[in-house]
């Protein structure tokens, strides 16, 4: 783990004090990827405890998703979808059903940028 992703305690997977000054950064580019969901949604439960409906405003795939590190978001912003797939591999994000998301993202793919 680089100093870069260093966003909560290994050990007990609680979240640094670093990852709580961090969460209102996190939580303006969950804004953005809300703004350019035009079908579907995201139901995501956040580090810091709080839940968020992303897009929804029309039908689509409702995929659940757990961030467990705020480090996944930085790679989906760094990286894009490879960073997110290597969030996943790593266990920095998680969902009882993935392939729902990723049809999500290919349906809003121009909106999202």
């Amino acid at each position: 783990m680089t100093a870069a992703y260093a966003f909560d305690d290994a050990a007990t997977g609680r979240a640094t004090s670093a990852a709580r000054l961090t969460a209102p950064i996190f939580h303006r580019l969950l804004d953005r990827i809300d703004a350019g969901l035009e079908s579907g949604g995201i139901e995501a439960s956040l580090p810091d405890g709080t839940r968020r409906l992303l897009g929804g405003r029309a039908p689509g795939p409702m995929p659940i998703v757990t961030v467990h590190r705020w480090r996944a978001l930085l790679r989906l912003a760094t990286a894009g979808s490879v960073g997110w797939y290597e969030g996943w591999t790593a266990g920095d994000w998680s969902s009882p059903d993935p392939v729902p998301l990723f049809d999500l993202f290919m349906r809003n793919r121009i909106s999202l940028g």
